[in-house]
């Protein structure tokens, strides 16, 4: 559990990390939800990779511990585990409203106190109850909800925890199992959703394409027609004009005969001038 609980609190730091110093993510109620559940997951991460050393010195292997030490990490730890699950049903509760019911910004932001009271409250007030009723003891591998000392069979031998199962079942595994079942019933219906809008706008794609090659094939038609009409018209506004009527041309003898004659009568002139 040390390796996995690092890696998973090394992750969570990053992602808190990565949130706080941006403003602008700072500012969008998606990445304070996330940033909720990384917290939250950083405290369970935590629990996992102390595992034994909490525990009362000699009651498992690594224990270094005592009943007030393993008190404090099994707070911390069910705190944790509940927040962070209950803060995943926020999340998915989060892409419900925004991608099926199409709230706005502004509207999701007025609710979002709600969404990070939901999971504080609730893991606080399981954890609390637990350590009221004094039933964090020894867990396998980690202070967890569980009976001290691990070998004890009575309410008499049984320092805490003689009725832990019921208590693993209402702050543990129910939660868990109905925050799962929350998840993929939410996660569900948003695939439907988007699935039905991606298919509406393929579909609009395609009627708005189709409609634009039919105009212009529409368009391409006007253009034939207008120049077949516009051929006619030509051909009849010929066919209306007077066609010139051609002059003889003179041959090249007529021609010269009469420029002969014209200088006769020229010299003629003269003479009898």
């Amino acid at each position: 559990p040390k390796v996995t609980g690092c890696t998973s609190l090394l992750s969570s730091s990053y992602v808190v990390i990565d949130v706080l110093k941006d403003t602008r993510k700072r500012q969008t109620t998606y990445h304070r939800l996330l940033l909720g559940i990384s917290i939250s997951d950083i405290l369970y991460s935590l629990a996992f990779f102390l595992g034994t050393w909490p525990m009362p010195r000699g009651s498992a292997w690594g224990a270094i511990g005592s009943v007030f030490t393993c008190d404090i990490v099994g707070f911390v730890g069910q705190t944790g585990a509940a927040g962070t699950f209950l803060y995943n049903v926020t999340l998915t509760t989060y892409y419900l409203l925004m991608l099926k019911f199409r709230w706005e910004t502004r509207r999701l932001k007025r609710i979002e106190p709600l969404l990070h009271a939901f999971p504080l409250s609730i893991s606080f007030t399981m954890s609390i109850i637990g350590l009221i009723k004094m039933q964090y003891g020894g867990a396998v591998y980690l202070c967890w909800i569980g009976k001290y000392p691990a070998d004890c069979d009575s309410p008499e031998m049984c320092q805490r925890g003689y009725n832990y199962v019921k208590y693993r079942y209402a702050f543990g595994y129910a939660p868990v199992w109905l925050s799962l079942l929350y998840l993929t019933i939410v996660m569900f219906v948003v695939y439907v959703s988007v699935r039905k809008e991606e298919q509406s706008s393929k579909l609009a794609d395609y009627v708005e394409e189709d409609h634009a090659n039919e105009a212009r094939e529409d368009g391409n038609t006007n253009i034939d027609n207008a120049r077949e009409e516009r051929m006619e018209v030509e051909e009849k506004i010929d066919l209306s004009q007077p066609q010139p009527q051609h002059l003889p041309v003179p041959s090249s003898r007529q021609s010269t005969r009469s420029r002969t004659s014209t200088l006769q009568q020229t010299s003629d002139q003269r003479k009898a001038a």
